[in-house]
């Protein structure tokens, strides 16, 4: 399961469904448009994918890290934002 951020849209896949939310025009994020948006989704997917398979990711799950994070996308880059939970 995932999720990656972009300035307008949420990107979530949770197993068992690729979901997608305009988050400016549903910020409540109850309107799946995955299907209706599909080259966001999958420019947002790449994004997730491109974190999952760098270091940044492998250091995380390595556990020598924070352990809260964010993953976004800025133009045709993906972010990490971390933190840790008190």
């Amino acid at each position: 399961p995932g999720t990656v951020r972009s300035d307008s849209h949420r990107w979530v896949h949770d197993n068992k469904q690729e979901m997608l939310f305009d988050l400016r025009s549903d910020p409540g994020e109850k309107n799946n448009l995955a299907a209706q948006q599909p080259e966001i989704a999958a420019t947002l997917s790449k994004a997730y994918d491109a974190w999952f398979a760098s270091d940044g990711h492998r250091f995380i799950m390595m556990g020598k890290g924070p352990n809260v994070l964010g993953v976004g996308i800025a133009g045709n880059h993906w972010t990490m934002m971390t933190g840790r939970k008190n």
